[in-house]
């Protein structure tokens, strides 16, 4: 693939050198001293610092199970209010989970919290260099301190070069794709020594129905959006061949308006309903496990729908192409689709920096284009196909 850069990304302007001024001042203030722990930490304990999303979270819970299954105890440090601490309890892999409120003055309060913590090892995932984590890692009284050596979503490189002195191991990461990254960083630092996979529910066999789940929504914006009338088209188009005899449309709170368009703009008999923001994690990945097949954007919905081992479609944009998809560990059941032929470039970002709804990279797919791969899935679930 060739690297072209994609023309609609926006340089920085003074707001953000600004915001980033102000950031670099707040967050040298918040920096701790390193402790060691006053005693003999419990063995094999560690904390995991984790303040990303819910699909985050998801990637990395085969991480977490390789870590539980040698032994480790997992406190796991995590975002109140987006789903992490509900999955995360649902999966039964963490010891401990600690929920911190990041907004505003609560950044001090946990500071002293998390200095109450002590540990045998502590590091931050995801594997990028967010400054917050990193700081909150350095709170942790730990004897064993794992920085990636990275410059992935690292903003204030001079405070991360501070950090990374206080590191009792600094690895250099050169993978690109996620579950590569927690293999090599995970490696290095002697936690595991296995291949880090897609996270897996074990299950029992599901039957499953010809129920679709549809998600046209995605944290971040609605840049990351394919669009509604996209997903309604491929929904009117597959109900009416009788591939499917239900449509299930789903997401957040947040979600609201696009789902509502979604389900607004299909002509259908009953064959389709709106559980958008009715849902909790429990009730959602009931409902995944047993359906025949998932659409979605490149969201938490994607990694949720795969832990349950539903076929997956994730139509992706080239913002952060190749750190989750395509994925070479996935079987013929998932499948990624892009517009490459347009957009090369990835923007090594969580989300489009164009401001353009949807971004450009996400335009050239079409709805005939996802029509025809979802039929083929349907239709010969075995076939092979190019792996997300």
């Amino acid at each position: 693939m060739p690297l072209s850069k994609c023309k609609h990304i926006k340089e920085n302007g003074l707001k953000t050198c600004i915001k980033k001024a102000l950031s670099f001042v707040c967050y040298s203030l918040l920096l701790p001293k390193p402790e060691r722990p006053a005693g003999i930490p419990p063995k094999n304990s560690i904390a995991v610092v984790f303040l990303a999303s819910l699909g985050d979270l998801a990637a990395f819970c085969d991480a977490a199970q390789k870590l539980k299954a040698s032994g480790k105890s997992i406190t796991l440090i995590c975002k109140r209010g987006n789903g992490t601490a509900e999955f995360a309890h649902i999966t039964n892999l963490f010891d401990r989970i600690i929920e911190l409120d990041i907004a505003g003055a609560k950044r001090v309060e946990n500071l002293k919290l998390l200095k109450q913590l002590e540990v045998d090892a502590v590091f931050c995932a995801p594997l990028g260099r967010h400054i917050l984590p990193d700081i909150y890692a350095c709170a942790i009284k730990a004897d064993h301190r794992l920085f990636p050596d990275t410059m992935l979503d690292c903003s204030l490189p001079s405070l991360k070069k501070r950090i990374d002195k206080f590191a009792d191991k600094l690895v250099s990461i050169t993978e690109t794709h996620e579950l590569k990254r927690y293999t090599e960083f995970l490696t290095a630092c002697g936690l595991t020594d296995g291949e880090i996979r897609p996270f897996r529910f074990q299950l029992p066999p599901a039957v499953r129905g010809k129920t679709m789940a549809v998600f046209p929504g995605a944290g971040g914006g609605e840049e990351k959006q394919w669009g509604s009338w996209n997903f309604a088209s491929v929904v009117q188009k597959l109900l009416e061949k009788g591939l499917i005899n239900k449509a299930v449309i789903l997401g957040t709170a947040s979600d609201m308006e696009c789902c509502d368009e979604t389900y607004r703009s299909i002509q259908h008999n009953g064959e389709v309903e709106n559980l958008c923001g009715k849902t909790d994690i429990h009730g959602l990945l009931d409902i995944l496990q047993s359906c025949c097949l998932t659409l979605a954007n490149d969201s938490a919905s994607a990694h949720l729908s795969i832990a349950c081992g539903t076929p997956t479609m994730i139509i992706c944009g080239m913002w952060q192409y190749g750190r989750f998809y395509p994925n070479p560990y996935l079987d013929s059941g998932c499948v990624s689709i892009t517009d490459e032929k347009s957009f090369c470039q990835t923007c090594n970002s969580s989300r489009p920096l164009c401001d353009i709804s949807p971004a450009p990279c996400l335009k050239g797919i079409t709805a005939r284009q996802i029509f025809e791969r979802a039929a083929d899935l349907l239709t010969n679930g075995k076939r092979k196909e190019k792996q997300c």
